[in-house]
């Protein structure tokens, strides 16, 4: 039975990366009414408005609450997500809180600069990097390091692997899941 005062959602499949190192795969739940403008930034946008915290359900079918000021990033398949827009696309390795490290590209408009800098010092809370076949929303605030990369081929894989923490590969984390 639905209550009358609730939205009806759908589910979302999602990655949450904790700021404690862990990655949780888990399914979230978007107001229907958006669905015709999916979008990573309605993900970012439901964690944001969830607080204090974000319901989901785990792969087991478990019902689960996670703190939201906890949440570093949150990444979708990027065939789930569309955004509007022109993009900056600087090729970049973005450490976050918990060790979790991507090899991206961040995505920022065009009119906001193009430097690595610009699109970390806008307004928006949440940066967009495109990660292999996801979008990964991550919180500026839980930003360790921003590290530009020369565009190529081989960039993102190979360049800076030395730099790595042990236990860390360069598409996020292999930390413990829950």
């Amino acid at each position: 039975m639905t209550h009358e005062l609730m939205l009806e959602k759908r589910a979302q499949a999602v990655r949450v990366y904790l700021a404690d190192g862990r990655v949780i795969p888990v399914t979230i739940f978007l107001a229907m009414e958006a669905q015709g403008s999916v979008s990573g930034r309605l993900v970012a946008e439901t964690v944001e408005e969830s607080v204090p915290v974000l319901p989901c359900r785990t792969e087991q079918g478990e019902f689960l609450c996670i703190g939201t000021q906890t949440i570093a990033a949150v990444s979708v398949s990027a065939r789930d997500t569309w955004d509007e827009g022109f993009f900056h696309l600087r090729p970049c390795r973005v450490t976050l809180g918990g060790g979790h490290v991507f090899d991206g590209f961040v995505r920022h408009f065009l009119g906001t600069g193009d430097r690595l800098s610009d699109a970390f010092r806008r307004a928006d809370e949440w940066i967009q990097l495109e990660v292999d076949a996801d979008v990964v929303w991550f919180r500026v605030e839980k930003l360790v390091t921003a590290r530009e990369l020369e565009p190529g081929p081989d960039t993102l894989a190979e360049e800076f692997e030395d730099d790595l923490p042990d236990g860390v590969s360069s598409l996020g984390s292999e930390s413990p899941q829950l």
